[in-house]
């Protein structure tokens, strides 16, 4: 972002049809659907506790391996926090609630579940953090006030280290003291990997933005 800021280079438009895509990134979106479909996704140790949970199970959910990385304790605890999110999403589906519940209540959570388990990457509530337009490639037509997203993955020391930040923006041309696109001081020195917009499950916004993530990365 501070790069393309820099260059003031417009951003180029494209249009990607599924046809069009490398067979690699067909493949990335079918593997996408069956995540969404919770293929292999149930670790097979704890299968007799799910289906207590969910007796109507299908018989692709189960992992056709151990997991190696956590022990049948730590998984049976993964899964009563999944419990206590599906009690918190049944709940704000019978009486609507704001987004920032949803955030704060079930998306937050659920992406501590698997931040956890991905070292080097944290995470960082954005809702409320602003853009800055100095630092943001020039688009025509862009509204700075609507492009916010709820969630940040952030690359820590281990993978990015600050000296290496710092020594990237003693390098730049302006003066620019922020490595990502806002000012926001918890992140200005925090490379931000993934940006998340949550949706909540009503319409079609949910599944919405699926199909865009494998397109882009072919598009990048």
């Amino acid at each position: 972002m501070v790069d393309l800021s820099l260059l003031n280079r417009v951003v180029r438009r494209m249009i990607l049809y599924a046809g069009q895509s490398p067979n690699e990134i067909r493949q990335l979106w079918y593997d996408m659907e069956e995540i969404q479909r919770g293929k292999h996704m149930v670790p097979m140790e704890i299968k007799h506790e799910f289906i207590k949970h969910r007796p109507r199970a299908e018989d692709c959910w189960w992992s056709k391996t151990p997991n190696r990385q956590l022990s049948k304790t730590k998984l049976l605890r993964e899964l009563d926090t999944l419990v206590e999110i599906r009690d918190k999403t049944l709940d704000f589906n019978s009486t609507p609630v704001l987004e920032a519940s949803w955030n704060s209540d079930v998306h937050s959570v659920m992406l501590r579940q698997v931040i956890q388990h991905t070292p080097g990457v944290e995470q960082e509530n954005v809702t409320a953090v602003r853009l800055d337009t100095k630092l943001i490639p020039k688009v025509r037509d862009i509204d700075d006030e609507s492009k916010l997203v709820d969630f940040a993955l952030i690359a820590n020391e281990t993978l990015i280290p600050l000296d290496l930040v710092k020594q990237v923006l003693a390098d730049t041309r302006n003066g620019i003291t922020s490595i990502n696109h806002t000012s926001y001081e918890r992140v200005r020195l925090r490379p931000i990997c993934v940006s998340i917009e949550t949706k909540t499950p009503d319409g079609k916004e949910s599944t919405a933005p699926c199909p865009a993530l494998p397109l882009s990365n072919n598009a990048f």
